[in-house]
This record gives structure tokens, sequence and C-alpha cells, in this order.
């Protein structure tokens, strides 16, 4: 019997970290960008990241995104980082979930991979403990229609690597999701007027400084000007997303985020490549100040529960 709570403490408490996206201190000790505007994670973000400066070279990164409809057996959640606010030449934090329990691994798994200049997506050669050297304290869960990822990554890599960034430099900050394949990424929505299109910061910002509090700011938007208003006071210098318009293929925001087709998986998430220097007219900075449960009420109870549960095991 307390073998079986051992198993479903060990089971499920990685999940329980990884409900809850803590939005307080956007703007000042963290870095967040939301798309679309005013969105709340909890429960219609398309896509959202928020990272910080946990300790002097650990930037914790905390990730969600809608759940691909119809859904596919692996998604990714990304993060990016580019310095000049093309795609292109970025350096990527992938987190890959499966949510198909017959397909991929049953833990949430992150690689870093670069985006070449010619817009195709490469994961870096790493073994397994060269990567959790990089990265540690990953956790995801997938519920609600939602997957959520978090991970603490090194800020400057102790290990010398091609295409390995160090995120104390100023950047541009990406943040998409779409599907998954075992070895690699597929592209993400390509439609510029899809609420599913990624979401990029209108200012280059140093993730170390600012997510230790020295001139944060947040943002969230998505890749037209639609969706409810700002949360907070819209000031500070630009973290709200610049959009690069692509050629459009439907209109924004109809209906939930589609699946799409799965190239081949050196495809760069993402891009229509005619105008990538087109700024979109409308660009958003926000200040918000909220804390709000990932997954909802239940999933919070039910977090509870477990948490009360291990600790009554451990006693």
């Amino acid at each position: 019997m307390w073998r079986f709570l051992f198993s479903v403490c060990a089971l499920f408490l990685p999940l329980v970290a990884a409900q809850s996206l803590n939005q307080t201190g956007c703007g000042n000790t963290k870095g967040c960008l939301f798309k679309p505007i005013g969105c709340d994670p909890a429960t219609d973000c398309t896509v959202g990241v928020v990272f910080t400066v946990t300790s002097d070279n650990w930037l914790d990164i905390e990730m969600t995104a809608q759940q691909l409809e119809p859904a596919v057996d692996m998604q990714f959640i990304a993060i990016g980082f580019s310095r000049d606010a093309h795609m292109g030449d970025d350096a990527v934090t992938e987190c890959v979930i499966s949510t198909n329990a017959g397909v991929g691994a049953a833990e949430p798994q992150v690689y870093l991979s670069y985006n070449k200049a010619e817009k195709a997506n490469t994961r870096l050669e790493l073994s397994d403990e060269e990567r959790k050297v990089l990265i540690k304290n990953i956790a995801g869960s997938v519920a609600n229609g939602r997957i959520n990822c978090r991970f603490s990554q090194q800020i400057v890599a102790t290990q010398v690597k091609e295409n390995i960034w160090a995120l104390n430099e100023d950047y541009y900050i990406l943040a998409a999701t779409g599907a998954a394949q075992p070895n690699g990424i597929n592209a993400h929505d390509t439609n510029s007027q899809s609420h599913f299109f990624p979401a990029l910061s209108t200012a280059a910002i140093n993730p170390a400084k600012v997510a230790s509090g020295a001139g944060a700011a947040s943002g969230s938007e998505g890749p037209s000007a639609g969706g409810p208003p700002a949360v907070g006071p819209q000031t500070g210098p630009g973290f709200g997303p610049k959009v690069i318009p692509q050629s459009p293929q439907g209109p924004a925001g109809s209906g939930p985020p589609q699946a799409q087709p799965e190239p081949e998986p050196e495809h760069e998430p993402g891009h229509d490549h005619e105008h990538d220097h087109e700024k979109h007219s409308h660009e958003h900075d926000v200040n918000g100040e909220a804390t709000t449960p990932l997954n909802g009420s239940g999933y919070v109870s039910l977090a509870s529960a477990v948490l009360l549960l291990c600790l009554l095991v451990a006693q």
C-alpha cells in the first residue's frame, strides 16, 4: 500500500508543479509574453511564456499553449531568442509533450534547437547527460485543453557547443506552439491573421536583466489587433509582441486553432518568407499583475489533494 502511495506521489507531483503559471511580477521581476492581449493563461491564451531569474545562472521558464484541434500525438511549446526580430538565425528552447500515452515519452522533454538563416529548425545534438546539465526541474501537464511546461535553463551554458547562446544578451523574444515528432518540431501556423500565429516582442530585451527586475516589461497580443482589453496600464519599454505579417490564409480568430500538416521536422516553425521585414501596425505593451491558476479551480483542488496525500505519506 505504501509503495503504491509513493508511486502516486512520484507520478503526480511533477504535474502539480506545472499547473500554475504565476503572473505576479510581470513587468517588474518577470518577463512575460502572452497572446492575444488580455488573455487568461488558464483558459484562452493561444501561447504564453513567463521567465524569471531564480539564481545566479538559472532562468526559470514557464510556458502554456492551447491544445491543437484536432489533437496531435505530440505538441511543442517553444521560446525563441532572436537578435533581429526576424525568424531565422534564432536560438530555440522547445518543450515537447506527448498528448497520446501511446506515442512519445510519457514525461515532457526539453530540447535546444536552432533556426537556421534559411528558416529551417534543427535540434542540437546533445546527449541526455549534456541536456541535464543545461536544463533541469522539468515538469509538464496536458489538461483542460491546454498544455503546460516549466523548466530551468542555464543563462550562460557551462558547456561550449555551437548554437547554444548565452541568455544574458539582448534578444527579441518569440513564443510558438505546434505539432511535434520524436526527432523534431513541425512548422507552426503560418497564417499571420490566425490567433495561432506566433508572438514576438516589440523590443530586444536581456532576459537575465529583465527577469531580475532591471527594467522588466511585459506584453500580450496576437497576430492581429483583436482580443479583450489589455490587463493593466499600457506603459513601459515595449515587450508586447510585434507581428511580422505573412500571407493571410483565413480570418483572424475564427474558431479554435487547427493542427497544421506535419512537414518534415527540418522545417522551421513557421514563417512565410516574403514579408519577414514588415511590421504589423498594432503593437501593445502591458504590465500585468495577476496570479492565475493555469488549469482551473478543479485542478488546483486536485493538486492540493495530491500534495496533502504526499505529506501524509512522508510522515
